[in-house]
């Protein structure tokens, strides 16, 4: 999500663009940034590193700030319903419950969910750079998993015994066309099948999806020291002024007071 985002700014040349990164997956999100807390011995440690240090450098080299906020999953309608497919999960899913290519899955997410996506909403495939950063991570952690799995116990194997059958490699291998879905009803044998019914979201769940980032956004501006705001772009003498809120919010008054 960072990455595409970063280059949707860089193609509209937008220079050191602020990025608000919203994630339902309170892991994901605190990974990207407190990446040198996690213990070498993690089987995530060398996906997390290389996520992190890619969208680091990414970031540096497109002057980019970068903020991080939790979305509640019961409010991130559509971004959940997108991250699996049939009943993977215990529970059916309403709208890949057969596996639709990319185009059917956009006009249902437009029949059932259009108050919480914008009108040019499109699944689309990633760009082929992301694409392959994605497919790289997930090879480390399939690799790094495999390697704990390996570990040789510390059984010590008597005369004669031929010990333990040799595991399998169990070594996930994927390539770009093995995780890739079909694009439209062209590229594959899908046939139309029923859609379970579904009751459309209403202007409540678009509301209650921007409370849910606003609130959070808004606490965090305000707990800024007012002294960001309060200082006068051109007052370079005297001392600073006071961060305390009622301080400075009577002294705001009393200078327009004057004026």
């Amino acid at each position: 999500m960072v990455l595409m985002l970063l280059k949707e700014a860089a193609d509209d040349r937008e220079d050191h663009p602020c990025i608000l990164a919203l994630g339902d997956n309170t892991s994901a999100v605190s990974w990207i940034f407190r990446s040198g807390r996690i213990a070498n011995t993690s089987r995530y440690y060398p996906a997390v590193k290389f996520i992190a240090r890619t969208i680091a450098s990414r970031a540096l080299e497109a002057g980019a700030q970068i903020c991080s906020q939790h979305l509640a999953g019961v409010t991130n309608t559509v971004a959940d319903l997108l991250s699996f497919e049939g009943d993977c999960r215990g529970t059916t899913n309403p709208i890949t419950v057969d596996c639709p290519p990319d185009d059917v899955l956009t006009e249902r997410v437009h029949k059932f969910y259009s108050q919480v996506v914008p009108s040019g909403f499109k699944i689309r495939p990633l760009p082929d750079d992301i694409e392959s950063f994605a497919l790289s991570a997930m090879q480390l952690t399939a690799s790094s998993w495999t390697r704990k799995a390996k570990r040789p116990s510390k059984k010590v194997t008597g005369l004669g015994d031929g010990g333990n059958a040799s595991s399998e490699s169990g070594e996930w291998l994927a390539t770009p066309f093995s995780i890739r879905l079909p694009a439209t009803r062209s590229d594959c044998s899908w046939q139309e099948a029923s859609c379970p019914t579904i009751a459309p979201l209403t202007s409540i769940h678009k509301e209650r999806l921007l409370q849910s980032v606003r609130s959070p956004w808004y606490q965090r501006l305000f707990e800024t020291p007012l002294a960001v705001w309060h200082r006068r772009s051109g007052n370079v003498e005297g001392p600073a002024p006071s961060t305390s809120r009622t301080e400075s919010m009577v002294r705001g008054r009393s200078t327009q007071e004057s004026d």
